[in-house]
């Protein structure tokens, strides 16, 4: 009679460190996979959201949306934000948090940390991922450059090139902007800003390494949804160098 031979122990080691060096290689693909899976993901909720801002201007006479909700604890009215607002124009319920959002303001109903936001009170929380660039909703604007007059860019038809302009970003995971729906680009940029003051004050207000890159720096890689509807991955260079070069402002955004 035959005897059925078994593994040897030397054969189960070098079985295992296959398998562990296996792991090992595909593991960072995987998460690699996941991540590029996520951003994708994130551009796709932006994308709905720049296309029911297109229905809602359609049927307001070509009008953008306005925000709501606070900042700093100073108190504005929720029934403005532009999270109502669209919901009505989408084929589908809008997804306003991101996958990659690890905010800890989120409320505990919402799975989220139920951390309350900072400056905003006990029952202050995060309401969206997103928000709107305060330069292209019915608020009026000055951006300090010498003979500008206070504008609004508060239709689409007044904005010189959609493609290129900002309408939505990712709101800051961390601080009072957390809870907000909205920020103030023309607060990243000022006459004696140093070199690399523009990416590390904007990362206050938006997460702009949300999607790779350094923390706080020019090659932060965040998402952004522009005005004629599409979407993209951009490095926070892409988007913004100062108060006459950027995709924030209309006047300058070519």
């Amino acid at each position: 009679m035959s005897r059925r031979r078994g593994f040897t122990l030397i054969e189960l080691l070098v079985s295992v460190a296959v398998i562990a060096v296996l792991i090992g290689i595909l593991l960072p693909a995987l998460g690699t996979a996941r991540r590029a899976a996520q951003t994708v993901q994130c551009l796709a909720n932006l994308r709905s959201l720049v296309l029911a801002q297109g229905a809602y201007a359609a049927d307001h006479n070509g009008a953008l949306v306005d925000y709501g909700l606070s900042h700093n604890g100073a108190g504005l009215d929720a029934q403005l934000s532009w999270v109502g607002a669209l919901g009505a124009y989408s084929d589908e319920p809008l997804t306003v948090r991101s996958p990659v959002d690890t905010s800890r303001h989120w409320p505990a109903s919402r799975g989220g940390a139920g951390v309350p936001v900072p400056g905003g009170g006990a029952s202050s929380f995060r309401v969206t991922s997103y928000g709107i660039n305060d330069f292209v909703t019915p608020r009026l604007i000055l951006t300090g450059r010498v003979g500008r007059p206070l504008v609004a860019f508060d239709r689409i038809e007044r904005i010189p090139s959609p493609a290129r302009t900002v309408q939505f970003v990712m709101m800051a995971f961390e601080g009072a902007f957390a809870g907000s729906d909205h920020v103030h680009p023309l607060q990243w940029w000022g006459r004696r800003s140093r070199p690399d003051d523009p990416p590390l004050v904007a990362s206050t207000q938006v997460q702009i390494d949300a999607h790779g890159g350094p923390a706080r720096k020019w090659g932060a890689r965040s998402n952004y949804a522009f005005l004629d509807a599409h979407a993209s991955t951009e490095p926070f260079s892409a988007v913004f160098t100062d108060g006459n070069r950027n995709l924030f402002d209309p006047v300058v955004a070519r």
